[in-house]
């Protein structure tokens, strides 16, 4: 359904004051600091203005975009580029129409909206950064046979990695883009991250139905800690990694005052990813029951 103006209005004041509450002093960092520079049309060839700088910056962070660049369809087209097959607009951009009114001789502005797309969103699009960088992830037979029997749509773009339950697809950055860590390869990073937000898909409401409930902030972290969990089991089962790595370990501190307040939170979290990994692993079993 077609947002109205007062919906957008009041979705960006929703945006702003939960990053008051989430980040306090530091709520404006999360959208202040995009790499792409501030909000531009690559087909006007002009930088957004008034409201749609703030506007942008904030529907373009929210949807886990890192670049600027923000255009209708039609304007894509007209240079060159095609928004990809399965891409739906996630921001809006602000213009006012005049409105004449002659029986008062007068006229007045109406403020419209026209849904954009991120250059993110088109047909072959790739982070400069990653144009020469050799991709080092090494494809693991075990994951990618065990996601191929998961229903779930895995779509690659961006710069961050997150699972969309509006849409119900999970969202990667391309494969190139993950490096190594200290003890970690590109390998494990990815396909950590990767189950991680599958752990997320099993949460949708047609699933295991946990994400409808995350009305606060530490519901969101407690289905955090699920996520990065179930990823652990995940790698450990897929052979991805022997062991919890230290990057799973250091995911996991960013809990350990609540789980040091209350103990059961870890406990209950454990079982909720083993739950999430038992219904990923229900597929597999339907496959080779079809077999």
């Amino acid at each position: 359904m077609k947002e109205t103006t007062r919906e957008y209005v009041n979705r960006i004041a929703k945006q702003v004051t939960d990053l008051m509450s989430e980040y306090g002093d530091d709520w404006s960092k999360p959208w202040a600091t995009q790499k792409g520079g501030l909000p531009f049309n690559p087909a006007r060839n002009a930088r957004y203005t008034g409201g749609n700088v703030f506007g942008l910056m904030l529907q373009g962070w929210g949807a886990g975009f890192g670049e600027s660049q923000w255009a209708t369809y039609k304007q894509w087209k007209s240079i060159g580029k095609q928004v990809a097959e399965g891409q739906r607009s996630v921001a809006n951009s602000i213009f006012y129409s005049k409105v004449i009114d002659e029986d008062k001789n007068s006229f007045y502005h109406v403020m419209k909206l026209s849904p954009v797309f991120n250059i993110e969103q088109t047909v072959d699009y790739e982070p400069i950064n990653l144009k020469d960088k050799e991709n080092k992830v090494t494809k693991v037979e075990a994951v990618e046979n065990f996601i191929s029997k998961v229903p779930c749509k895995v779509m690659t773009h961006g710069n961050q990695a997150y699972y969309n339950p509006t849409d119900d697809v999970i969202v990667m950055p391309p494969e190139k883009a993950f490096i190594a860590t200290e003890h970690e390869s590109e390998t494990e990073n990815y396909y950590s991250t990767l189950l991680h937000e599958l752990t997320h898909w099993t949460g949708h409401k047609s699933r295991l139905d946990r994400l409808e409930k995350l009305n606060s902030m530490e519901a969101r972290a407690n289905e955090e800690l699920i996520a990065e969990l179930g990823s652990i089991l995940l790698s450990c089962e897929l052979g991805v990694s022997k062991n919890p790595t230290p990057n799973h370990a250091k995911y996991l501190n960013h809990w350990i005052t609540a789980i040091k307040d209350n103990p059961r939170v870890i406990i209950k979290a454990m079982a909720a990813a083993e739950k999430a990994a038992g219904h990923l692993n229900q597929y597999q079993q339907q496959a080779i029951a079809a077999e």
